[in-house]
């Protein structure tokens, strides 16, 4: 396995996916970890797009039970690009990182249903707080569509960040943001109507 080259990641998945079947757990374990640097070359320059969310389905599979360490689970799940934003999201859930858990859906561009896919509610129940930005951001998105639908979408963001407010006991800063947007956005009649 060390003379493994990029290009052979496929191969080399199906021999540990064979050693860990076969009960050679140390085995596949240890030729699991000499994957962990070809990961990244392979899903950004071999394989194809179809194929690529295949791939790290079984990865994840793979690495699930052999039973990575959180720093090596962190490193595949950045490889994995945007394919492993779900899979980052539970680890930082699970380590009580929920700073980064905030940063990388902010970096991502994520949905609000998709973060809602990926474990919004703990952090909502965790640490409310940390999530004011984010729904800021998102907020923000639907007032650049600048329509109608888009005004009543941001409003309703809106009234999730206020509940976030007062579970964190952020309510004076909730107050002064919304002074804020009403003040920056009063020329936009219907945002102000919604």
């Amino acid at each position: 396995a060390e003379k493994m080259e990029g290009n052979q990641l496929l191969e080399w998945v199906e021999v540990c996916e064979k050693a860990l079947q076969t009960g050679k757990k140390e085995l596949g374990t240890n030729l699991a970890r000499q994957l962990l640097p070809h990961v990244s070359y392979y899903l950004n320059e071999v394989i194809q797009n179809p194929s690529r969310v295949i791939l790290i389905r079984r990865l994840e599979l793979l690495f699930d039970t052999v039973q990575l360490h959180p720093a090596e689970l962190e490193k595949l799940y950045q490889s994995f690009g945007l394919y492993g934003l779900q899979s980052y999201s539970n680890l930082l859930i699970k380590e009580k990182r929920y700073y980064d858990w905030m940063a990388l859906h902010q970096s991502a561009n994520s949905s609000l249903e998709y973060a809602e896919a990926c474990g919004l509610s703990v952090i909502k129940e965790e640490a409310p707080d940390v999530l004011l930005p984010l729904y800021h951001d998102y907020a923000m998105r639907f007032i650049q569509e600048k329509n109608r639908y888009s005004y009543k979408q941001a409003v309703r963001i809106w009234k999730k960040m206020k509940q976030v407010a007062k579970k964190s006991n952020n309510i004076d800063y909730w107050n002064d943001y919304v002074e804020n947007v009403r003040e920056k956005y009063r020329r936009l009649r219907a945002l102000q109507q919604e």
